[in-house]
């Protein structure tokens, strides 16, 4: 028998085992990071949003670009997809909303509303002046 072979076998399960274990704490580390990172440039974000920081502003691209940044180093790191660390952490969703201007679509609806406002207005000048003119032809005016 053996003795060096059977020595061999549990030794190496052993170091397989302790660098399984490495890698979990690293995982670990490396998780905290990315939350404690990513909670840093939430801060920042709201604190600019309580400011009123418009939509799109620079530093809201400036701050979603670095959470970017961390997200894709630790998907690939630890090959985790990118939508599974967005379900994971919704916070990602607030960064790339606050980065996005507004839609131009709303900005369309307001000019849309500002038009039809003044239709709706100078429609009921009119009735008021042939009301008015109704109302001073009855009253015995020319």
């Amino acid at each position: 028998m053996n003795l060096t072979s059977n020595v061999r076998v549990p030794l190496a399960r052993l170091q397989d085992a302790g660098k399984e274990q490495l890698r979990t704490v690293q995982h670990y580390f490396d998780r905290r990071h990315l939350e404690a990172s990513l909670a840093s440039l939430l801060q920042a974000a709201n604190g600019h949003e309580r400011r009123g920081l418009a939509l799109g502003s620079a530093l809201y691209l400036v701050l979603n670009r670095e959470s970017q940044l961390l997200t894709t180093a630790y998907c690939q790191r630890w090959q985790v997809s990118q939508e599974q660390l967005q379900a994971e952490l919704p916070a990602l969703g607030k960064l790339k909303q606050l980065a996005q201007p507004r839609l131009l679509r709303a900005r369309i609806s307001k000019v849309a509303l500002v038009i039809l406002a003044a239709i709706a207005m100078s429609v009921l000048i009119g009735i008021a002046g042939a009301f008015i003119r109704f109302g001073f032809l009855l009253g015995g005016g020319r």
